[in-house]
């Protein structure tokens, strides 16, 4: 589960938890829905940065809110599904970590690769906790 990696990680800063209303709004804002595991990570922590990793969310800040950073993102990336969300912008060598509803997590480089690599949030989050 998100939370227990989350508790664990060595360096951990969260936001404050997003409300379902919120989180409803971003969704109909970018026209898809978020997987489970990211409504239950953004219910409880609106944003976090985890182990050097700053993952998107609900919050005021824009880099790390998911409807801002998925708007810029998709204006640079047109092979981009519409149903995917952006959940980490890594900054290196234009990579991007993109999830669907499915809660299946992608890697986007800017030669237009854009490949699974994680079944869920927790699959990818074990990766650097």
């Amino acid at each position: 589960m998100v939370n227990d990696l989350i508790e664990n990680a060595d360096e951990v800063f969260t936001g404050k938890g997003a409300t379902l209303d919120q989180i409803k709004k971003a969704e109909t804002d970018l026209g898809l829905g978020f997987a489970k595991d990211n409504v239950d990570n953004l219910s409880r922590y609106g944003s976090i940065m985890i182990n050097g990793h700053e993952l998107t969310g609900i919050s005021k800040a824009e880099q790390d809110n998911v409807v801002k950073v998925k708007k810029n993102e998709k204006g640079y990336y047109d092979f981009i599904p519409a149903t995917a969300y952006v959940v980490e912008d890594t900054q290196t060598d234009g990579i991007v970590i993109w999830q669907d509803a499915s809660g299946a997590l992608y890697k986007s480089t800017p030669d237009g690769d854009f490949t699974k690599f994680a079944d869920s949030l927790v699959d990818y989050l074990k990766k650097f906790v």
